[in-house]
């Protein structure tokens, strides 16, 4: 339970950051940004990545925040 609680709370962290990070700030039909989860879907959120397109905007914004090229691992 407590490894479960980590991974859950992880997934809505990086959700709900992504949203600050992300230009148009919207959810998707599939993957990390997805606006509702079932309870199966929250124990699978380490297997659920973002789009691609979610993570350029991401890095996008880091470089801009950083002033340079992003340091985050493609």
């Amino acid at each position: 339970p407590a490894e479960l609680t980590t991974t859950v709370l992880a997934g809505i962290i990086s959700h709900e950051v992504a949203h600050l990070m992300m230009p148009e700030r919207s959810h998707s039909t599939i993957g990390l940004m997805r606006a509702n989860w079932t309870p199966a879907e929250f124990r699978r959120v380490r297997q659920t990545p973002f789009s691609t397109a979610e993570a350029s905007a991401i890095r996008q914004s880091i470089r801009l925040l950083d002033g340079g090229p992003s340091r985050v691992a493609d």
